[in-house]
């Protein structure tokens, strides 16, 4: 494998104090790789001195500087954009890396159907694993009821349905071909989710490896910045935008006529939120059949059913349990 290099490409929106705090860990992980490196900080038209304070304090660092605020996927996609290395990593701002962060991952790189890594995510203030490989608990007629992490019994690569937002990284090739994080699911939620289901059709593999650590307090900029309210609707549409993009004419015939029991159960509980989500989701419906025909084009060689499938198998050991 010839020497590979490296952009990272960090999202943020008001994170001044983040960014203060994380990066000096990943300038100190990227020295430590002696890969060839940029960083990259794109920034979701901050209203705080993010932008003044990268300028003066780390003079290295690109900046992409959006003129209205997008969401997650939108901005992190101009990043992306301007990545110019063999890869990308996609870093939360509040997320810190461990000194010989990427000395285990670059081995992956080598297989011609690696799409991408993604390390272990440690809570530094629990002290305790908080994200690992994912898990698709599949549901009767959706793609899953939810999702999972496997919990590290050894120090042996797992494959995994997707990989974390915060803390992926990708071939920037592969990652260009398949159209970086579809901005539909903007400002948050589910993105990650559908781009390495994405990667998995199309016959590409997503690893996990718990070697490489990062710290990371889950969701603590979408939790400064939204209500519990706004998050769990945006989460809920981002749901039911997922399925539709992803399962086949059938399923997804059948997965949206239940949603016609699912409407008088929650009204039953008071769940109004959930109605919400509906509403929000079929006004984008028109920009959700063109994702889906968008990445249709692409020629997926594996439906959403086989790669559950797959990993499902693949997934299976009596030794590992979830959490």
């Amino acid at each position: 494998m010839s020497k590979l290099s490296l952009s990272v490409v960090i999202p943020n929106f008001n994170g001044r104090d983040l960014l203060e705090r994380h990066l000096p860990s990943v300038f100190n992980a990227l020295q430590l790789s002696l890969l060839q490196h940029e960083v990259i900080v794109a920034d979701d038209s901050s209203s705080d001195e993010s932008v003044s304070f990268l300028k003066a304090r780390f003079p290295s660092v690109v900046i992409v500087e959006g003129q209205a605020t997008k969401g997650f996927s939108a901005n992190i996609n101009r990043g992306f954009r301007k990545a110019k290395n063999d890869l990308v990593l996609a870093l939360n701002n509040d997320a810190s890396l461990a000194p010989n962060y990427f000395h285990s991952l670059l081995k992956y790189f080598s297989e011609p159907e690696t799409f991408g890594v993604m390390g272990a995510l440690w809570d530094p203030e629990l002290s305790r694993l908080a994200d690992s490989a994912k898990v698709c608990e599949q549901s009767w007629l959706g793609i899953f009821r939810s999702t999972k992490n496997l919990m590290i019994v050894d120090k042996n690569a797992l494959l995994t349905f997707f990989l974390s937002g915060a803390n992926a990284l990708m071939d920037r090739k592969k990652l260009e071909q398949i159209g970086f994080f579809d901005e539909i699911f903007s400002p948050f939620y589910n993105e990650d989710v559908d781009l390495g289901l994405r990667a998995w059709r199309m016959g590409w593999k997503c690893y996990f490896e718990p070697e490489a650590k990062a710290y990371h307090s889950a969701s603590s900029t979408i939790a400064k910045h939204n209500t519990p309210k706004k998050i769990r609707t945006i989460s809920l549409r981002n749901r039911l935008i997922l399925h539709d993009i992803h399962l086949s004419s059938t399923k997804r015939f059948l997965f949206f006529s239940k949603l016609t029991w699912d409407c008088l159960t929650r009204w039953m509980i008071g769940d109004f939120t959930y109605y919400r989500a509906i509403v929000d989701f079929w006004r984008l419906k028109d920009k959700v059949n063109k994702s889906r025909r968008n990445f249709e084009d692409k020629k997926p060689v594996f439906s959403t059913q086989e790669v559950v499938s797959f990993l499902k198998k693949q997934q299976r050991n009596p030794q590992m349990k979830t959490f």
